[in-house]
Parts: C-alpha cells; sequence; structure tokens
C-alpha cells in the first residue's frame, strides 16, 4: 500500500484542526483487560486502527463477543472460549496483554509469539519475571509458550527496568490475585495511568496510580463498566508538528489533554515555534527566529522515545546543528536513510543522530519500516518539494485513524492506495 502526497497550491496553507483519536497503547491493553469480568464492557473513544481490528479479530476469534462502531467497542466475555491463540497473533506488540487477562481470570494461556514493529530489543523476561513471582508456571515450546498457575498469589516484585508493558500486564494478572501485589519502579506513563484507573472503575483495588509504586490489592471479582479511553498524545504531536512547517499557518489540535504533551511542547518552544494551550486543545505555529536543539529521549515525563521520529523532519529545517539521542530503542533510526535520500543532512553515530540544517527536502519513493518512522517520512513529505511516495503506508494506519481525512482537514493533498 503506497501513500501519495502530493504538491499542490493547498500544501503552501496548511492550517486548520485535527480531532485527536483514542490511544492506540491503551486501547491494545484495555480491550484484553475486558476479559477479566463476565459483565459487560463498553468502551468509549477507541481508535479505528489496524491494531484494534487484528486484537479484535484475535479475541473475537477465541470465541468472545466483540462490537465495534462509531469508536464505541462492546465486550462480552464467552466462559467457553479457548484459551489459545491462531497464528495471527503475529500482526501485532500488544497481544501480550492477553496473557495477564488470561491469566487473571482462566488461570492459563497457550501463547505464540507477539509481532510489532522492529525497532529493537523489547523482551519479554520483564513479564515473565514478574509473572513466577505470582505463581505463573511458564513452559516453552516449539509452538508457543504456555502460562498456567493453580492460584495467583500477590507478591513484591521489583522491575529491572520501567516498562509499560510489563507494569500493565503484571497489573491485569493481579487484580484477581490472592493478596496483595507490590510493583516497585513501575511505568507511569499516562497509558498505564489509564488502564489503572479502567480497572478501577471495575471494582479493583489499586492505589499509587500515577507513580512508580503500585499496590493492588487483589479482589474476587470485578464487574462490568463503561469507560471513555484517554486521546493518543504521539498522534496529537504528529499532527502539532505540521503546525510549525508554514508561516502564519497555525494549526490545532483538540480532544487532548495537554499535560500529556509536556517535554513536548517544551521541545517546541525551545526551538523557537509558539505554542498556545487551552483546556482540551493545542495550536502550533511556526516561529520567526529558530534555534537547533539536543535531545535526549527517556522514559515518562521525559521526551518519548516515539515522539523522536516526530521532531526529527522539523529539525532538519533549523539553520544550525540539532542531536537526538536515543535511549530505548537500538533500531529508532530505520527512517534516517529515507529522509537523507529526501535531501537531509543526518549522521548516525551510536545512539545519536546528529541533524546538520537548513536543508530543502525534495520528494521521493520511500519506504514505511516502522509506525513512527513512517509518521516521520509523512511529515518530509509535507515539508518537500515535488510528490512523495511512502511504500508500505499500511504501518501507518496501525497507529493512525483516518489519516487521509485527518490530512485533508489541514489542506493537505494525499491519498492512499
Amino acid at each position: 500500500m503506497d501513500l501519495h502526497i502530493y504538491k499542490s497550491n493547498k500544501n503552501k496553507n496548511i492550517s486548520g484542526t485535527v480531532k485527536v483519536s483514542g490511544a492506540k497503547n491503551s486501547a491494545v491493553a484495555i480491550i484484553p483487560a475486558c476479559l477479566l469480568t463476565d459483565e459487560q464492557v463498553i468502551l468509549e473513544n477507541i481508535p479505528d486502527i489496524t491494531d484494534v481490528r487484528n486484537l479484535i479479530k484475535i479475541i473475537t476469534d477465541m470465541g468472545h463477543f466483540i462490537s465495534f462502531e462509531n469508536n464505541i467497542l462492546s465486550f462480552k466475555r464467552n466462559s467457553k472460549a479457548k484459551y489459545h491463540f491462531k497464528d495471527s497473533i503475529n500482526k501485532l506488540r500488544g497481544s501480550y496483554y492477553l496473557i495477564g487477562s488470561y491469566l487473571g481470570y482462566r488461570k492459563k494461556i497457550f501463547f505464540h509469539q507477539c509481532g510489532g514493529c522492529n525497532i529493537g530489543s523489547r523482551p519479554i523476561n520483564y513479564h515473565q519475571n514478574g509473572f513466577k513471582l505470582l505463581n505463573v508456571k511458564i513452559k516453552e515450546t516449539k509452538k508457543g509458550t504456555l502460562y498456567q498457575a493453580k492460584k495467583l498469589l500477590g507478591n513484591l516484585i521489583k522491575l529491572d527496568f520501567p516498562s509499560v508493558g510489563a507494569t500493565i500486564n503484571i497489573m491485569l494478572a493481579s487484580v484477581l490475585a490472592k493478596g496483595n501485589t507490590i510493583i516497585e519502579n513501575a511505568a507511569i506513563e499516562p497509558e498505564v495511568t489509564d488502564v489503572a484507573n479502567f480497572l478501577i472503575k471495575m471494582g479493583a483495588y489499586i492505589t499509587g496510580v500515577g507513580t512508580n509504586r503500585l499496590v493492588i490489592s487483589g479482589t474476587n471479582k470485578l464487574h462490568g463498566t463503561r469507560y471513555r479511553i484517554i486521546s493518543d498524545r504521539i498522534e496529537a504531536a504528529t499532527y502539532l508538528a505540521l503546525g510549525c512547517i508554514n508561516d502564519n499557518q497555525p494549526v490545532t489540535i483538540t480532544n487532548i489533554d495537554p499535560t500529556l504533551l509536556t517535554s513536548f511542547i517544551d521541545t517546541l518552544k525551545a526551538i523557537g515555534h509558539i505554542v498556545t494551550i487551552n483546556n482540551n486543545s493545542i495550536t502550533a505555529l511556526k516561529g520567526k527566529t529558530l534555534s537547533p536543539v539536543a535531545i535526549k529521549t527517556a522514559i515518562y515525563p521525559g521526551f518519548s522515545t516515539d515522539l523522536g521520529p516526530i521532531i526529527t523532519p522539523l529539525l532538519t529545517q533549523i539553520e544550525g546543528t540539532s542531536t537526538l539521542t536515543e535511549t530505548i530503542f537500538e533500531r529508532r533510526f530505520n527512517h534516517i536513510g529515507d529522509l537523507n535520500k529526501m535531501g537531509a543532512d543526518i549522521t548516525i553515530s551510536e545512539n545519536t543522530i546528529i541533524i546538520n540544517g537548513n536543508t530543502p527536502l525534495t520528494g521521493s519513493k520511500v519506504t514505511c519500516q516502522d509506525l513512527r518512522g513512517g509518521a516521520s517520512l509523512l511529515i518530509a513529505a509535507i515539508i518537500a518539494k515535488n510528490h512523495t511516495i511512502i511504500r508500505n503506508a499500511d504501518i501507518i494506519k496501525r497507529g493512525y485513524e483516518k489519516p487521509i481525512a485527518k490530512l485533508k482537514n489541514l489542506n493537505i493533498v494525499a491519498s492512499i492506495n
């Protein structure tokens, strides 16, 4: 699938408003969490993206009941459903949240290797070490891994790294365990807080939400609920970046909590861009005088690893040398070769990229290799002169809902075929 960004007079007038969709990284965790109750759950603000559609297929293929329309998802657990997956599990990374959910309610699951973007090592050992401390036995086979527990028992779990996935998965498994579970060095990303708040609304007992020390007191039963997930801060940053391209052409994003983007907003301001914040919206406008910056990714609330590729095309348009150091994933720079193909002057030195600007970008044929790298190429294509074709663009639809329609709202001419 190819994404075409066309050059026309309209592209000189990038301006308008985009409504941010629900958070991908919340949705792919909260949907499996619905398995923890035998009552109906209604979820609002669920993004209609490929990752969500694939997850729905996996869960319905197992025998559970899901309907999804107009960003509202209805979930009803089926007690007769299977406890193992088909090979379609390879399509998305977030499917591993089914492990914690299935352990919580059924005490066993057979799990095939999960998929996701090839951006570096994302070890599942943090998850497995936590499960073992909850009294889970793990058996590796040629076809996959069997997780099983006669009884889940609460325990003290100290994470070696504040992994978002491990923190969420351990929470999912422990809310119905016997006794107390304490997660130390827990991740504090907004999506972790979102999952915790959802579980609490279902009747779970969790304290320390939003801190690096979570205490989960196991309960016997969770109930159904209606819950609205948070909006996607990475999608918000992607469209906000487009407001920093042209003079006097602001872009406003709505349906977003600005506090989720503090580090990104602070960086845009440090460059010299103008950012205005309201209650649930943010407006970005290209500044008159721009300065290069040095960025280092970090765990939340630092500058997110997902935002590195998003800001890189903007840095190519600033006079001087900027640097971006990646501290989380070792293969975050898959898109740099294609940015250079478009005219950027970027070199890679170990875990740092050095961006020499100001360099004009020119449309080209480039290839999307991972979700955020694809978003980076999209922003570069909008900056560039001439027509750009982004190949393998279906990856972008894994995390961005209705991208063509949203780009059209900003007077950007694009198509996917």
